[in-house]
């Protein structure tokens, strides 16, 4: 469910999602969303009294942080575990995006999630990441979040979904809504594109770049199949968790 945020970006808690055996899954135990930057005092309150936020994960690069530090209300848990480096990407959406610099080299979005799926540093982070909130307790929420929340948060929202067995086309549909709000900006790069750099075909490429597109989540889903044998495989061999702690996680995660 949408959670009505003042200054945070793209926020959900996927509280209330069924799953494929008719149980739901738990509110306000987990929030993803966009950075936390542009946090109100208004959405403090919110996160630290509706919510009871207890921890926050950062997922962003060390430059997006630098350019954009998180706001962590005191007694919060911070955790940066940032899931590709900046060279995998080869350009940041920041203050440091210069446009002649991002057409240069527009990135290929289905092979980044591929690259965070099957690269070892970003499994690294991945399995801490993941450590966390296998670990998880309810009573409190855990939050975590990229910068526009819908790649990186994207991809991991995609696994804590899959891990409480809910369908595969729910998680595409939880995935798209991202662009809802993602939408805006991506317009707003397609007209600076078209008016500066010119080319309608390179405008629309770019645009593409700021939405979430099913073709890149499935480009992830693939390399769970492909490289590492399907999804049961690449929890427990990968992200270590094992199958009586996936079971303990939904029993605490899931509700009648």
């Amino acid at each position: 469910m949408d959670i009505e945020a003042e200054g945070i970006r793209n926020i959900r808690d996927p509280g209330g999602i069924v799953n494929k055996e008719g149980k739901t899954i738990r509110p306000k135990c987990f929030i993803r969303s966009a950075e936390l930057s542009t946090m109100t005092d208004l959405d403090e309150r919110l996160l630290a009294g509706e919510f009871r936020l207890s921890t926050v994960i950062d997922l962003r690069t060390d430059r997006e942080i630098t350019e954009r530090p998180d706001i962590i209300p005191a007694g919060v848990e911070y955790h940066h575990l940032p899931l590709y480096e900046e060279s995998a990407l080869g350009i940041t959406w920041e203050k440091g995006l210069r446009m002649r610099r991002m057409l240069a080299k527009l990135p290929d979005l289905g092979e980044l999630y591929k690259h965070m799926l099957t690269d070892e540093r970003s499994l690294e982070h991945f399995r801490a990441v993941f450590r966390l909130i296998i670990e998880h307790e309810p009573g409190s929420a855990l939050l975590w979040h990229c910068t526009e929340g819908k790649d990186r948060c994207g991809i991991t929202a995609a696994l804590v979904l899959t891990l409480l067995d809910v369908d595969r086309e729910i998680i595409f549909d939880d995935y798209l809504k991202s662009n809802i709000t993602a939408r805006k900006k991506a317009k707003k790069f397609f007209f600076l594109v078209l008016a500066f750099a010119g080319g309608f075909k390179k405008a629309k490429q770019v645009e593409k770049l700021f939405l979430a597109e099913r073709e890149y989540l499935q480009a992830a889903f693939d390399a769970i199949d492909e490289v590492h044998g399907g999804a049961d495989s690449f929890f427990r061999n990968k992200l270590q968790i094992s199958d009586e702690e996936r079971k303990q996680f939904k029993e605490r995660f899931l509700m009648q």
